[in-house]
């Protein structure tokens, strides 16, 4: 039985082949890119203005993008502007996170070099609408208190170990989509049943080894089993991924979505069902809004 041998793959299987994975890559950074520097900088309350544009002048990829978003019909203003000092006070610390990020993640995603079998644009998508649907569900939790822009950040985020799986030189991964055709599983039973670590694993371990915090690790590390994060946050980023999903959709189908769910995700969050499809009205609008901004940028 496929769950059977599913249930005998043990955690430290697990983590010795996402051990393996991880550190024989060799497209993705070793060190945090400049916009996850920059979330963990914008946390601290006395940040000066140059302090975030020295690092982001470290980058002249994104220097030019903030400053054409910057000047852009959304923000221009009476004056053009021509310096990264200016760009920064203009468009302010969260929406820089937030759009800093998406061209980051963007640039991690945008890239398929093994027989893996995800889309790329497609996953990119999946993770922004992941991120906008978090922010958005965040404050609207009544049983538990979660930061916007770790909400934020989590949810763009809890995918990446398909981004390592999309570029990793094993050439086993050609077999998981075969296994979920064969065996009908998901993508985390399919990658565990070939390679023994799923992508969540995965992707848990690079942001360890990037220094995330642990809530955000966590939210990653167990976004398909939320009921096993500490912090929580991975049940708020396990509901934003099923809105993520539900938005690409014409018509909302409250059943549909509540069999994405795990039991009680919405009561442990303090969620109302009534207000999941205002959600994801709400993310399709924004994540549009988001993909003409990076058709420009890219």
């Amino acid at each position: 039985m496929i769950t059977d041998a599913l249930d005998q793959i043990k955690p430290m299987t697990r983590m010795s082949v996402a051990e393996e994975i991880v550190s024989n890559l060799r497209t993705m950074p070793p060190s945090p890119p400049v916009a996850f520097k920059l979330f963990f900088m914008l946390k601290n309350r006395n940040l000066m203005n140059s302090d975030v544009v020295d690092v982001i002048r470290h980058d002249p990829d994104l220097t030019a993008q903030i400053l054409r978003l910057s000047n852009s019909a959304s923000f221009h203003g009476e004056e053009p502007i021509g310096t990264l000092e200016d760009a920064v006070l203009r468009l302010g610390y969260n929406l820089i996170q937030e759009k800093v990020m998406a061209i980051t993640f963007g640039q991690l995603s945008l890239v398929s070099l093994s027989d893996y079998g995800v889309d790329p644009v497609d996953l990119w998508r999946h993770s922004i609408k992941s991120a906008l649907a978090a922010k958005i569900l965040a404050p609207m939790c009544t049983k538990k208190k979660f930061d916007t822009n770790t909400a934020y950040v989590s949810g763009l985020l809890h995918d990446i170990g398909k981004s390592v799986l999309n570029v990793t030189t094993r050439r086993e991964v050609g077999k998981i989509r075969m296994a979920m055709e064969q065996e009908g599983l998901g993508w985390s039973d399919a990658e565990l049943l070939v390679l023994g670590a799923d992508h969540a694993e995965i992707g848990g371990l690079l942001l360890e080894r990037w220094f995330f915090p642990d809530e955000i690790v966590s939210a990653v590390r167990y976004h398909n089993d939320p009921e096993l994060d500490p912090h929580g946050v991975a049940k708020l980023i396990h509901v934003a991924s099923a809105c993520a999903r539900c938005s690409d959709h014409n018509v909302w189908d409250e059943e549909e979505f509540k069999n994405m769910l795990k039991p009680y995700s919405l009561d442990y969050l303090g969620l109302d069902i009534a207000a999941i499809e205002e959600v994801i009205g709400r993310v399709k609008d924004e994540s549009r809004g988001i993909e003409l901004f990076m058709s420009v940028t890219w």
